[in-house]
């Protein structure tokens, strides 16, 4: 924990070029157009010494990748530098530099100015839990400033169970991190977190002498998630739905 809150690092001067950004290992969800503007003016006006350094971890390319100050190296890459300090973390032996990068990236996002948002925090809590970096529902909220407790709820209502990580051998640790994202993972999460929803119907008395509220339960879910874009969302997911059954009878392989 300590190594992630207070991490050890090297300033050095780097070419731009060799910097890149990975959304994937960012806990936000999109950008911050005017941050990134205000940023740049401040570039412009006083100098690439106007804000901190943005902080990289090595990747395995001999490159780098942003773990913090995503907003700073898009204004950066809009100054068209060539040259930047950065500060260069050092990533424990037992992390995967990816996942630190988006450890990293939780906790400066929990303490700074702009707070993630719940979605984003539930969506770092499952990333991090499934990636089994041996933290605890304790630590995982104190990265991103919440309780155990509200760890604890997300994990049970999203269905998710902490698995353990196999030896990974000696393949690439970037795009081992990629695969915990990839298009199979994330319907496998969905539609497990909808058939926990559905073995929830048999709870009440209600259920079994009326009918299926699994539809009642999803709402509350999407509303508590969602908020006032509840309606859009389950609509998205419905089109969805609608079009992988005309594909499935269609006989899509």
């Amino acid at each position: 924990m300590d190594a992630i809150r207070n991490p050890e690092t090297t300033r050095v001067c780097v070419a731009f070029s060799s910097i890149r950004r990975e959304p994937i290992v960012w806990p936000r969800q999109a950008l911050d157009d005017e941050r990134i503007a205000e940023f740049l003016n401040l570039y412009l006006d006083e100098g690439l010494t106007a804000l901190p350094p943005i902080e990289v971890v090595p990747d395995d390319e001999g490159g780098y990748i942003v773990a913090e100050g995503n907003h700073r190296y898009e204004a950066l890459a809009r100054a068209d530098v060539e040259e930047i300090d950065v500060a260069v973390l050092e990533v424990p032996e037992d992390i995967d530099p990816w996942h630190f990068a988006f450890l990293r990236g939780i906790v400066t996002a929990s303490t700074g100015a702009l707070q993630l948002t719940r979605r984003e925090k539930w969506a770092a809590i499952l990333r991090v839990s499934e990636a089994d970096s041996g933290l605890t529902d304790r630590e995982i909220g104190r990265l991103l400033g919440i309780s155990h407790q509200t760890v604890g709820r997300v994990l049970r209502r999203l269905g998710t169970r902490r698995s353990t990580r196999k030896d990974q051998g000696d393949t690439d640790a970037g795009s081992t991190y990629l695969s915990h994202a990839s298009s199979e993972e994330i319907a496998r999460r969905a539609f497990e977190a909808l058939e926990s929803v559905y073995e929830m119907r048999g709870l009440g008395v209600w259920d079994l002498l009326a009918k299926d509220r699994t539809g009642e339960r999803l709402a509350r879910i999407l509303l508590d998630v969602y908020g006032d874009e509840a309606r859009s969302r389950a609509e998205r997911f419905r089109d969805w739905a609608e079009q992988a059954i005309a594909e499935i009878e269609r006989g899509v392989r």
